[in-house]
């Protein structure tokens, strides 16, 4: 087993002009007694970027979605997991992007990103709470209120 102590990620919660955030439901082929869940766009910081660099690129990686800037940071979090034989510790940050584009397109995955991402769907914060589906992070909900907030503003 390998453990990556020192992975950082920036994920995005991208908000439509319907107020619903963008989630893709991932399995780990691995584990697939693990099931599945559902999370934000992002992934993780290069070594020569900084996470606003990452969260620009893996959004437009993972959706094909442009944004100049993101919007405000709203969470720092650690999560540990189990992926394959991996243990990972990641730090992560989101951030909130507002978007009026609904489109995602797929041109930008890497292999493992098809391997791994099962669908996308764009969810209502009622969906949100109210969903038997595994969500994570665990306060998504949370953060989805805020970010559909702050978008709200931003537009």
């Amino acid at each position: 087993m390998t453990f990556d102590a020192d992975r950082k990620a920036a994920r995005i919660l991208l908000v439509d002009p319907d107020d619903r955030l963008l989630l893709f439901c991932m399995h780990d082929p691995d584990r697939p007694a693990r099931g599945e869940w559902w999370i934000t766009p992002g992934g993780g910081v290069e070594a020569d970027e900084s996470f606003e660099d990452a969260g620009r690129r893996e959004l437009f990686e993972e959706t094909g979605i442009v944004a100049d800037v993101l919007g405000p940071m709203i969470e720092e979090s650690m999560a540990t997991w189990m992926w394959g034989e991996r243990l990972v510790r990641q730090h992560h940050r989101f951030y909130v992007v507002a978007t009026s584009s609904t489109a995602v397109v797929s041109d930008g995955w890497e292999e493992s990103e098809h391997l791994t991402t099962r669908s996308h769907r764009w969810w209502t914060l009622p969906e949100i709470v109210t969903t038997r589906e595994r969500i994570l992070p665990e306060n998504l909900a949370t953060l989805g209120a805020e970010a559909v907030r702050l978008a709200q503003a931003l537009r």
